[in-house]
C-alpha cells in the first residue's frame, strides 16, 4: 500500500467542508491530511512544493486537492494508487475533474511521486509549473477521471473571482510570449460558461462572465488573492447590479451567437495570436 500526503489548499472557498468531509472518508488507502489556508496564491503554492519535497522521503504520492475540489467517491485515492502502482514510470499525473460552470472535463487535479522537484516557481499566474521527474507525465482523461467535481456550490464572489482569474489566463498581460494553448482553452472555458448560463440561468455563472469582462477591461496583470482590495471593490460594485444590468455587460461579448461580431471576430483573441506569432518570430533570430 503506497503512502499518501493529501495537501488541501483553501483561501475561503465555498466547499472546503465538503472537500474536507470526503476526503476523511477515504477507504482502503494510507494517508494524512496537510491543510494550507488563507495564502496569498503565490505563497501558497510556494509552500506546497516545498512540503512535498522535504516529505520526499516519508510519502510516495503526494495529492494536491484545491478546496473547490471535490472527490468523486470514498474509493478515489484507491484509485488513484491502482493507477500508479499500474503505471510505475509515471512520476507526475493530472486527473480530469467535472467543472461546474462549464458542465465539462477539465484538467485537473495533480499528483507527484517523491521524485519531483521544483526549480522554477515563480510564476504568478500559472502557479502549477511542470516538476522535474526521471519518469512521465500523464494526463489522465478515462477512467477514474473524472476524479473529483470542480466548484460545484461556489459563493457569488468565488464564482466572480473564477472568472476574473480565468481571464488573465487567457490574455496573459504580463508575459511577451503566449502559452497559446493555454491561452484559447481559457477562452473556449469561458464561453462554455456563457452557453451554461443561458441553459439553467444561475446567476453565479453570470457573475463570472462578469468577473471575465472586468478582466478584459482593467489593467490587472495578476490573480494574487481572494482578498485583493481591487476585486473586492469591483465584486460590492457588481453586488448592487440588477440581472438586467449583469445580462447587458456579457452579452455585449458573448450574446446573440452567431448574429454577435465577437462570434465571428473577438479582437482579444486576435490580439492574442498577433502576440504570439510576433514573438515567435522573433524568437528565430
Amino acid at each position: 500500500m503506497l503512502k499518501f500526503l493529501v495537501i488541501i489548499v483553501s483561501s475561503g472557498e465555498n466547499e472546503l467542508e465538503e472537500c474536507m468531509r470526503v476526503v476523511n472518508s477515504q477507504r482502503d488507502v494510507n494517508y494524512k491530511i496537510f491543510h494550507i489556508k488563507d495564502l496569498a496564491k503565490k505563497e501558497a503554492h510556494d509552500q506546497l512544493y516545498e512540503k512535498i519535497q522535504s516529505e520526499s522521503l516519508n510519502y510516495d504520492l503526494f495529492v494536491k486537492i484545491d478546496a473547490d475540489m471535490i472527490l468523486f467517491s470514498h474509493h478515489s485515492l484507491k484509485q488513484i494508487q491502482t493507477f500508479f502502482l499500474e503505471h510505475t514510470d509515471v512520476d507526475h499525473a493530472t486527473f480530469s475533474v467535472f467543472d461546474w460552470y462549464s458542465q465539462k472535463a477539465i484538467m485537473g487535479l495533480h499528483v507527484y511521486s517523491n521524485k519531483c522537484t521544483w526549480t522554477n516557481t515563480n510564476d504568478p499566474l500559472f502557479t502549477d509549473p511542470l516538476p522535474n521527474f526521471p519518469g512521465n507525465k500523464k494526463l489522465v482523461w478515462d477512467n477514474p477521471s473524472p476524479i473529483a467535481k470542480h466548484s460545484p456550490n461556489p459563493s457569488s464572489e468565488q464564482a466572480f473571482q473564477f472568472g476574473f482569474h480565468r481571464a488573465l489566463k487567457f490574455l496573459q498581460k504580463d508575459r511577451k510570449v503566449i502559452n497559446i494553448s493555454r491561452s484559447l482553452f481559457h477562452y473556449d472555458l469561458l464561453y462554455q460558461v456563457y452557453l451554461q448560463s443561458n441553459l439553467c440561468g444561475d446567476r453565479r455563472r453570470k457573475e463570472a462572465l462578469y468577473g471575465a469582462e472586468l478582466a478584459f477591461s482593467s489593467k490587472v496583470i495578476k490573480y494574487t488573492s481572494r482578498n485583493d482590495n481591487f476585486l473586492k471593490e469591483e465584486w460590492r460594485k457588481l453586488e448592487k447590479l440588477s440581472e438586467k444590468e449583469v445580462d447587458r455587460i456579457i452579452d455585449e461579448r458573448w450574446g446573440l451567437g452567431r448574429f454577435n461580431q465577437n462570434f465571428w471576430f473577438s479582437s482579444e483573441k486576435f490580439s492574442c495570436w498577433v502576440k504570439y506569432m510576433f514573438n515567435n518570430l522573433i524568437s528565430k533570430f
